[in-house]
């Protein structure tokens, strides 16, 4: 299952099992919904980064600064 951040895979989860049933179509529902719930945390985490960031200087910007422990 793709792991789709901002348009873009980022990554590739593959469902394993040790028994050789296969997984039932519920199962297989769930993972997606997990899979596209870690998609948008990643999405957040990186816009969180991306807001503590100056985009020209690629430095931390004043709000980061103050957000930083002491």
């Amino acid at each position: 299952m793709p792991l789709i951040e901002g348009g873009q895979v980022e990554a590739v989860v593959m469902l394993v099992r040790r028994s050789p049933d296969p997984f039932d179509e519920r199962s297989v529902e769930l993972a997606g919904t997990l899979v596209d719930q870690a998609g948008a945390g990643l999405a957040l985490v990186h816009a969180r980064a991306e807001a503590g960031t100056d985009p020209v200087a690629g430095c931390m910007n004043h709000r980061a600064m103050r957000r930083a422990p002491g």
